[in-house]
């Protein structure tokens, strides 16, 4: 049977009730799911945020890094370079290795020996020709300037026998000197340049004195040494008013700049 107005008006009544009730409760399923959901999203903006904030702070050491490598990568090859200066004895052939000791063992030998009183070796000409030349110059002269001339004077001197004698005759006495001294000091370990030397001067004074010519070296010598006096005198002569004018010289030239 067709139901009447009235039963469907009694049917139909409650749905309005219905559908406002089932729309509330809709709409607070939905304000409960957004404030569920704006927290999540906020927590994955703050991880984000924590994921930048480290992968740049990683970046930073990563470039500090490189930075303290390339610092160690500089500092290793200056090491290195100082490694083969420092070791260049080692890396040498047997040859010059040995050469190198015993250079340094010569000088090593020459001085523990002075240590136990040994006589010193003497100078060589030039030393002699500045003796010479001090020996000349007038007492509270400046040495200013004087080592210079010196020099200059010992290049241009002609006659340099007289103090390759003088030195001669000082080495051959070292050399006797020395040999006394070896025989009374067995522990010393003796110098090679000075046997070398000690060998030739006994070998000429053997020679000298087989042919019966002893005396003649001696009026030599001292004919050499009064022609070295004379020469020296000369030259400090020379050297001390050289720069005598060279002192005055330069105190114009400063009284000029002053006075400018």
């Amino acid at each position: 049977t067709t139901p009447s107005t009235v039963e469907i008006a009694d049917i139909t009544s409650p749905l309005p009730v219905l559908i406002d009730a089932m729309s509330d409760e809709g709409e607070d399923q939905m304000e409960v799911e957004q404030e569920e959901a704006v927290p999540l999203a906020i927590k994955k903006k703050r991880v984000s945020r924590k994921k930048q904030t480290l992968f740049q702070e990683i970046g930073g050491l990563y470039t500090k890094l490189s930075k303290i490598r390339a610092e160690e990568t500089k500092v290793t090859s200056q090491l290195a370079e100082k490694f083969n200066l420092l070791t260049t004895g080692f890396l040498l052939e047997e040859s010059e290795i040995t050469f190198d000791t015993k250079k340094t063992k010569k000088m090593t030998s020459y001085k523990q020996n002075l240590e136990l009183g040994a006589p010193k070796k003497p100078g060589i000409a030039y030393t002699y020709f500045v003796k010479e030349m001090s020996k000349a110059l007038p007492e509270g002269t400046s040495k200013g300037g004087l080592m210079k001339r010196m020099a200059e004077e010992w290049k241009k001197c002609a006659d340099k026998e007289p103090y390759n004698s003088m030195a001669r005759e000082a080495e051959e006495k070292y050399n006797a000197e020395y040999s006394e001294w070896l025989k009374n000091h067995p522990e010393a370990v003796p110098d090679a340049s000075t046997r070398s030397v000690k060998a030739a001067a006994a070998s000429s004074s053997s020679s000298s004195s087989s042919s019966g010519l002893s005396a003649a070296p001696a009026a030599e010598e001292t004919e050499a040494e009064r022609k070295a006096r004379k020469a020296a005198k000369k030259a400090a002569k020379k050297a001390k008013r050289q720069a005598e004018d060279d002192g005055e010289g330069s105190k114009k030239k400063k009284k000029k700049k002053t006075k400018e």
